[in-house]
């Protein structure tokens, strides 16, 4: 159950899960997939955590902290503790507008 619990923590609803999974078995079994070809579907990216981000940035904590303040990093929460989307951190990293979805 531990593999599931990870699964879903990183993003992906279960029920995307389960249509992915039967869209892959089914093109196993028609055959209709290439060998080269990428599945159909996108993997949700890894979320940063703050410490991760400060990283990446090379900037300090309390700067991540500020630039969340100052609603210049769009973040959210997962049980309680906060997480940043890696495109957006590398978006504000580069000097590109960040989107303003999450």
């Amino acid at each position: 159950m531990r593999k599931m619990e990870q699964l879903i923590l990183s993003g992906m609803e279960i029920t995307t899960f389960y249509a992915n999974i039967r869209k892959i078995v089914r093109d196993e079994l028609d055959g209709s997939r290439n060998e080269n070809e990428q599945p159909s579907f996108s993997v949700p990216e890894k979320p940063l955590t703050l410490r991760e981000a400060s990283s990446l940035l090379g900037v300090s904590l309390a700067t991540i902290h500020q630039l969340k303040r100052n609603q210049q990093l769009p973040f959210f929460k997962v049980g309680g503790r906060v997480y940043l989307k890696k495109r957006h951190v590398l978006a504000l990293r580069d000097g590109e507008q960040i989107p303003t979805e999450l």
